[in-house]
């Protein structure tokens, strides 16, 4: 104000000045760029965008998910295993549990969000697969490591979370969302064996063990089942199902019921009949279901209270 210099003059002065410390500075080496892909983050990634979809609807969100995993089965895959990292086309002998456990919870979440089977299978697929290299067959859980890689004198296995959340933890949530979806017992007996091998972990801070009292929660309380009943191109049936992907219930799974596509239906859930036209809703814990409701209205009641339920 004392010398008179409007906001449109000052900005290209700041501007002139943006540009003279830019050239300077392209004059010095250039900070190094980190060039390698990495499995487990890339799946976070893949997540990431999962939510946004369910939260914008924008279907290029999806694309990128659908993209990301696609890239981590077909270019980060070698022999049959989910390599850690690639680097220059060049995958790493090395796979860690945590790739494992993220890649299949991104299946997973591809799956409610699409309700595409084929998405439920590769996560199945690579439970099995992790419960090959990584399970500990005598005392229940999961080690950090393949069983067939160069490993210390002692497997360690660890239930804390880390710039990627702790493994283990992820395995258990996600054996106990897949018995939720299909009915598997063995995938609740794993994912038991898998907590109480790190029950010694709960003394220490909560912060560091998130999700591992996360899946412990679910053990406990039960993974919430929305069952939505309807058909799959009903835009009633679709509004309801986005609504209980984007409500804030962390322990849950999402299944849409077409009984007219019978082969995309778990046949622990192949009982649940629509009532009338209208989408119909049950909610269930460990395939105990309350009375279903039917109607966006009922639906969204039943969401909101759930919401609203700390656990």
């Amino acid at each position: 104000r004392e010398k008179k210099t409007t906001l449109k003059d000052m900005r290209k002065k700041i501007d002139a000045l943006k540009n003279r410390l830019y050239n300077v500075r392209l004059k010095r080496p250039a900070p190094a760029l980190e060039k390698q892909v990495l499995a487990s983050w890339s799946a976070m990634m893949a997540r990431g965008y999962i939510d946004l979809y369910t939260v914008t609807g924008k279907e290029k969100d999806l694309v990128i998910a659908k993209k990301t995993m696609s890239f981590i089965e077909k270019e980060m895959t070698a022999d049959g295993e989910l390599r850690h990292s690639r680097m220059n086309d060049t995958l790493s002998d090395e796979t860690y549990l945590e790739d494992y456990s993220l890649a299949i919870a991104a299946y997973i979440d591809l799956f409610e969000a699409t309700q595409d089977m084929a998405y439920l299978k590769k996560a199945e697929s690579h439970v099995n697969k992790t419960i090959e290299l990584f399970g500990d067959d005598k005392n229940g859980g999961f080690y950090m490591s393949a069983s067939h890689l160069a490993t210390p004198i002692v497997r360690q296995k660890a239930y804390f979370d880390n710039a990627t959340p702790s493994g283990a933890a992820m395995m258990a949530m996600n054996l106990l969302r897949l018995y939720a979806l299909t009915g598997d017992k063995n995938h609740f007996d794993q994912a038991v064996l898998t907590l109480r091998s790190g029950s010694e972990y709960t003394r220490m801070s909560n912060m560091m063990v998130a999700t591992y009292l996360r899946a412990l929660s679910a053990e406990v309380n039960g993974v919430r089942e929305f069952a939505l009943v309807g058909k799959g191109d009903d835009p009633a049936v679709k509004q309801a199902l986005g609504e209980i992907l984007r409500a804030p219930v962390f322990t849950r799974v999402a299944l849409l019921i077409d009984h007219d596509k019978p082969e995309s239906v778990p046949a622990v859930h192949k009982d649940k009949s629509q009532l009338g036209d209208e989408p119909t809703l049950y909610l269930c814990r460990n395939f105990a279901c309350d009375t279903p409701v039917a109607g966006l209205k009922a639906i969204r009641k039943v969401i909101d209270k759930e919401s609203k339920r700390i656990e």
